[in-house]
């Protein structure tokens, strides 16, 4: 749907974890619901709990507070480090298994 954002929300709690541009893989506990009041950024902005949304997944209520600028810093790191970590991980990953490759005679 143009024009609406993916907002991932946790199930249990409603709190909204990640705002996307592109339909989110499933993960088990979560969902999602189509915004188009909401962009990505706003979730470290704003605590956002998603309260209702219809049988189309559209947002139809919310509930949000705007975060401490703080709070607001230490999530957006928190973010960059936690992808920092996976490619770090992604690289070592690929390293190793480089490193146990079966060796030719040509090698």
């Amino acid at each position: 749907m143009e024009g609406y954002k993916y907002l991932v929300y946790h199930l249990e709690s409603g709190l909204v974890i990640e705002i996307r541009e592109t339909e989110p893989v499933h993960q088990t506990g979560y969902s999602y619901a189509l915004s188009d009041q909401h962009k990505p950024g706003d979730e470290f902005e704003f605590s956002i709990w998603v309260i209702r949304v219809n049988h189309n997944k559209i947002l139809v209520s919310h509930t949000s507070i705007r975060n401490n600028p703080q709070a607001e810093r230490l999530l957006r790191e928190s973010v960059e480090i936690k992808n920092d970590m996976n490619e770090a991980i992604l690289e070592l990953t690929m390293l190793l298994a480089m490193q146990s490759a079966p060796q030719t005679e040509d090698d």
